[in-house]
């Protein structure tokens, strides 16, 4: 299920389980990101699987993350303490990997585990892992 959206993403539910939460993003302004925030918020509170998987494709954006959606990012990490997790993040350049890689290492999170990826198969297959 793919539900388009007018703010600049788009969230879907993928694996034969529709246990990972994937967010497409289409551009990162502030109106996309805050009105990203609020949907995984909403998302978050309903999830009824045991682990929350969830993959953010920036890919689609074409520009590089910016401080105003990793400041945004942090609180987020903290919603449904109680779940393990895993949040893959879908990049296309290298300075966006470097940059994702610094946010994430300075948002410690022991229950979530986080990994960049270059292409979204190899990010599916990891989400869907269990080790």
């Amino acid at each position: 299920m793919n539900t388009p959206t007018k703010r600049g993403f788009t969230v879907e539910r993928l694996g034969a389980q529709q246990n990972i939460l994937a967010y497409r993003f289409y551009d990162l302004t502030h109106p996309t990101v805050d009105a990203w925030a609020q949907s995984i918020k909403v998302e978050y509170g309903k999830w009824e699987h045991d682990c929350l998987r969830t993959m953010l494709d920036l890919r689609p954006a074409g520009g590089l993350i910016m401080p105003y959606a990793i400041n945004a990012a942090r609180p987020l990490a903290a919603l449904r303490p109680e779940l393990i997790g895993r949040l893959a993040i879908i990049v296309h350049s290298r300075l966006s990997a470097q940059i994702m890689s610094t946010a994430i290492r300075a948002n410690l999170n022991t229950r979530r585990r986080r990994l960049i990826f270059a292409d979204e198969l190899t990010a599916i297959a990891w989400l869907l892992r269990n080790d």
